[in-house]
């Protein structure tokens, strides 16, 4: 089953590999792309890292809001604002010393779990690695506040 004619499409969370900030020249000077700042495919400066290949995030301004969108395959698909956070790629080194350390504290759930060639962590694998992620963001506001 194929995207219908004038569908729109929503990146997945999942499938964001990293998001990065690089500014092009007019960018760095602080000028705009526009004289009024609106537009309807304006370059940002963050880049989208989604199937191993860097996207420009555009977007669409008019009014006082934006939708942010990239370029795939020639179709937009659009980004929610929460995707567009930072999210530095992490190397395969980096990766893997995190699985080891979830190996080691949670020996029960991985297994012979390994890391991919591309370096991140796909499927189960991912999927407890977010859930770890989740547990100890928990943990971090669950703590009790110290009294003076």
């Amino acid at each position: 089953m194929g995207q219908n004619e004038g569908e729109i499409r929503h990146l997945k969370d999942e499938e964001i590999q990293a998001v990065t900030r690089n500014p092009l020249w007019w960018q760095k000077q602080g000028l705009q792309y526009t004289s009024s700042g609106y537009g309807k495919k304006i370059p940002t400066e963050r880049m989208v890292t989604v199937g191993g290949r860097e996207y420009r995030v555009y977007a669409q301004a008019y009014g006082n809001a934006a939708s942010h969108y990239i370029i795939m395959g020639g179709k937009q698909v659009n980004l929610w604002d929460w995707q567009l956070d930072e999210k530095p790629l992490k190397t395969p080194e980096e990766e893997r010393r995190y699985v080891e350390h979830l190996r080691v504290t949670d020996p029960g759930h991985f297994g012979k779990a390994t890391v991919p060639e591309h370096g991140h962590l796909t499927g189960q694998l991912g999927r407890l690695y977010k859930a770890h992620v989740r547990r100890e963001k928990r943990k971090v506001s669950r703590r009790p506040r110290l009294s003076r």
